[in-house]
């Protein structure tokens, strides 16, 4: 089950969308591609910065 304030900005984001043409949230990822990415990123950023802290 979705949790009640991810169901909320949805709601939200699709009434502004009819409202005004243009998203309240937007998405940081124009292609799967980008998604794709940022995953493969993110083990590394993890490591880098447990490095800086020790």
């Amino acid at each position: 089950m979705l949790p009640v304030l991810h169901v909320a900005a949805a709601l939200l984001n699709f009434t502004m969308i009819l409202v005004t043409g243009k998203p309240v949230f937007s998405i940081p990822f124009k292609s799967l591609k980008d998604v794709v990415d940022a995953r493969e990123l993110l083990p590394a950023v993890r490591w880098e910065s447990k490095k800086v802290a020790s």
